[in-house]
């Protein structure tokens, strides 16, 4: 089969469904108010008239005397409307790194030292952590190896040095340790990768105003596909997550109108993500997948069926103060989205002959900082130009 080139740019599904700066509840109108009643007869007779106006132009298209109330006109938001400009802020200070990391991983997957920044009598150790069986909330440490002895063998790992018996150095790494896996017979037809990148709190009009290069690149040397005013169905990244990951839609409180969705339980219990979440699905069709989440917390049981995960690093961060306020961030000025492009990178690589899944979900980029969007561009610009060629033989949304 001819290797066409399999793309699709969800800029509203995705940067949109949670966003929260520019909702567009544009279905509203539409659905009237469970107690609203048409108690006059000439009420019904007038509704039924517009009802048959209404059927009579999808059959003639070119009808134009139709009642103004029954058009749908879906708007297309300004992202530069002056009423918003003076909370666009996207010059954020230039970060100037002051970390200076001594330790790296070399080509042949050991840990290499730069002595020439270390203090003197300095000896460095490596641990693993090792993703749980209870969701991404527990992991385990493995115990602190000398890294002249042998390589780390597991995806996230904590390295720290210490000169005299005292730590002074502390960092944390990633890397995709191949598992062994059966790929799908592909002989009969071609089998696409499958790609998520989800960055959380961005509606379309957000991604358009912080995210033009990495927009304008799908869509001009990708030829994506753009879905307008495909909306969210929830209120938060639950209910989407629910309704795009594995086709489940959340319960609403029937006591009350017009309120959000309600969560009657944890969105991936075991039961349910096993059995519907669509990572899970490929992985027994031979997939290796990854789950590539910078928060511990939005899918905690998601972990648990994916090839490789990210979890252990979101939980360090999280437990230790130094991690996320300090040297991670903005001494080495980066973000967790730098880990989550490096970990999809090093997926990308070592199964590059296998078809694969992988869910990407940022969160502490833009969740809690209106203008703190604006580093990812060039970023995620540079990973997808990297990436190419990966990307065009994918389903990528974003």
């Amino acid at each position: 089969m001819q290797n066409r080139r399999q793309l699709s740019l969800v800029v509203i599904t995705i940067f949109g469904i949670f966003g929260f700066y520019d909702k567009l509840f544009l279905f509203a109108p539409l659905s009237p108010k469970e107690d609203t009643a048409i108690n006059d007869l000439k009420d019904v007779e007038t509704l039924q008239e517009k009802n048959n106006i209404f059927k009579r132009q999808q059959q003639h298209p070119n009808i134009s005397n139709i009642n103004n109330y029954y058009q749908c006109e879906l708007e297309t938001p300004n992202p530069w409307d002056p009423t918003i400009t003076k909370y666009l802020k996207p010059n954020i200070k230039k970060c100037e790194t002051n970390f200076q990391n001594l330790t790296f991983l070399n080509v042949n997957g050991y840990i290499s030292v730069n002595y020439n920044l270390a203090k003197v009598n300095t000896t460095c150790q490596w641990q693993c952590l090792i993703p749980g069986n209870k969701g991404a909330d527990s992991y385990s440490s493995g115990p602190w190896i000398d890294i002249l002895s042998e390589k780390p063998t597991c995806d996230v790992f904590k390295v720290r040095c210490l000169a005299n018996k005292e730590k002074y150095y502390e960092t944390l790494h990633v890397q995709i340790i191949p598992k062994p896996i059966s790929p799908p017979n592909n002989s009969d037809q071609k089998i696409f990768n499958i790609h998520i990148f989800v960055i959380d709190s961005v509606s379309r009009s957000q991604g358009l105003r912080f995210l033009p290069k990495t927009i304008d690149f799908f869509q001009k040397e990708m030829k994506a596909t753009h879905f307008p005013y495909f909306n969210k169905v929830g209120y938060n990244s639950y209910p989407n997550g629910n309704a795009f990951l594995y086709g489940k839609s959340v319960p609403r409180d029937n006591k009350n109108n017009n309120i959000p969705p309600i969560i009657t339980k944890v969105l991936a219990d075991n039961q349910t993500f096993e059995n519907h979440y669509i990572g899970k699905i490929l992985q027994q069709f031979g997939f290796p997948t990854l789950f590539n989440e910078d928060v511990h917390s939005i899918f905690p049981k998601a972990s648990n069926f994916s090839t490789h995960t990210l979890a252990p690093l979101s939980q360090e961060i999280v437990k230790y103060k130094n991690f996320k306020n300090s040297h991670l961030f903005d001494d080495q000025c980066q973000t967790t989205l730098n880990f989550n492009l490096k970990m999809l990178s090093e997926f990308i690589t070592k199964y590059s002959n296998a078809p694969k899944f992988s869910l990407n979900w940022n969160t502490f980029l833009s969740h809690d900082h209106l203008n703190h969007l604006s580093v990812a561009d060039d970023v995620m610009l540079e990973f997808l130009r990297i990436n190419q060629n990966e990307v065009n033989i994918s389903l990528f949304f974003m």
